[in-house]
């Protein structure tokens, strides 16, 4: 009894949070101050990338099959490290020339390498996917050794990536030589009216289309969305810190932890041992999230669409 009255206490008063602007998309500690997610280090690619069949929220979904023997074809997969380099400003990987001047001196490193695309301007390179809850702005940093010309393919809730493949209207980068640029997309509309700033569930693909069969480099990526209940809201923990993040209906911690979520009678509805979990399950409503390890007990109060 008095678990439920503790729980009924928390959710009538609330509790102690602030809305980070816009919503980030990902835990904020994870981000720089302008609220951008760089792939340098493998705990952030650990946390948030995977396979196109994970649970992470970016999927790497491979690129068009070659043949790797007569009549047998393979996928070329992307892929995500810390330590890889893309392009310079001036559109060379690091290195120096026949001159032994410096090439890619500013190239970044970490990255997610999207595999090439198989014919000239055929835009069936490697991608990722975002399932997004809502979408505010997002924006890609991306470099590539010749022209960047990536495609993104939207549509409204979560889409997988056979439905992607039938949607046949692209949004384009404007041309974009060698080296590295910034690309904003949410609020450009593509042939059938669709734009990704919607208020509602959406499914952004971004695609390798490179106009040679190149690598592309995903260096960092920005997304914001609508509201404190759709994106990052604060929470309330104790000076150790376990950071508890709501992205829909996913969970993210700033560590692993033991795991209880309450429903609002004060019943345990879930309990694990984990640095992420999806609640989709448990229907939408309003839950408890407590996460606890020897150092730090956090709570925070998630609502499921």
């Amino acid at each position: 009894m008095k678990k439920i009255v503790t729980l009924a206490l928390l959710f009538a008063g609330g509790l102690t949070s602030s809305a980070y602007a816009q919503g980030n998309l990902f835990t904020p500690a994870d981000c720089d101050a302008n609220g951008w997610l760089w792939f340098d280090t493998q705990a952030k690619i650990d946390k948030y990338v995977g396979e196109a069949n994970s649970d992470k929220l970016i999927k790497m979904i491979p690129g068009a099959a070659v043949e790797v023997e007569p009549d047998i074809f393979e996928p070329v997969n992307s892929t995500a490290s810390p330590t890889v380099y893309g392009a310079g400003t001036d559109g060379y990987l690091p290195g120096v020339d026949s001159t032994g001047a410096t090439l890619g001196a500013d190239a970044k490193q970490g990255a997610i390498v999207l595999a090439p695309a198989s014919p000239y301007t055929s835009f069936n390179g490697g991608s990722i996917l975002l399932h997004l809850p809502s979408c505010y702005h997002l924006e890609v940093f991306l470099s590539a050794e010749t022209s960047i010309r990536p495609a993104l393919k939207g549509g409204f809730g979560e889409l997988g990536t056979i439905d992607c493949a039938n949607i046949k209207s692209f949004i384009f980068l404007p041309y974009h030589g060698a080296g590295q640029c910034t690309w904003e997309v949410q609020d450009i509309e593509n042939g059938s009216g669709f734009k990704l700033n919607q208020q509602q569930p959406v499914t952004a693909q971004i695609l390798n289309g490179n106009q040679s069969k190149a690598e592309m480099y995903v260096h960092g990526i920005k997304v914001q969305v609508y509201g404190e209940g759709a994106g990052i809201s604060g929470t309330a923990s104790d000076a150790e810190g376990i950071n508890i993040a709501q992205t829909g209906r996913f969970i993210s911690l700033s560590r692993e932890a033991d795991v209880n979520v309450y429903n609002a009678a004060g019943k345990v509805v879930l309990s694990t041992r984990a640095e992420a979990l999806d609640l989709g399950a448990l229907g939408t409503g309003l839950y408890i999230v407590q996460a606890r390890d020897a150092q730090a007990v956090a709570t925070q109060k998630v609502l499921i669409p």
